[in-house]
């Protein structure tokens, strides 16, 4: 026997992939902001290669989906680069 409970003037719905997206290209901003330290976010100088694959990233699409929107080149620069080995001594 499967129980229900009723709760008044509660209409619940599963958010949108519109609203999922926007709130988290609105948590990129907000993150953006928060390293740019009070910097303007048309100041920031970054890698756009890597900005866009963060937002694929945030925005949750599969490898196939990523491929098509970074285009082939750049998902396997990408690809190549966040899988190198990080030389913590080069940096000290």
């Amino acid at each position: 026997m499967e129980l229900q409970v009723a709760l008044p003037n509660m209409n619940i719905q599963p958010r949108s992939y519109r609203t999922q997206a926007v709130e988290a290209l609105a948590q990129f901003v907000r993150e953006w902001k928060q390293v740019a330290e009070g910097q303007s976010l048309l100041e920031v100088h970054t890698s756009v290669g890597l900005a866009l694959f963060d937002i694929t990233e945030r925005l949750g699409l599969s490898q196939q989906e990523k491929f098509v929107v970074l285009g082939a080149d750049l998902a396997e620069e990408i690809e190549t680069a966040i899988n190198q080995p990080v030389n913590l001594e080069a940096n000290q």
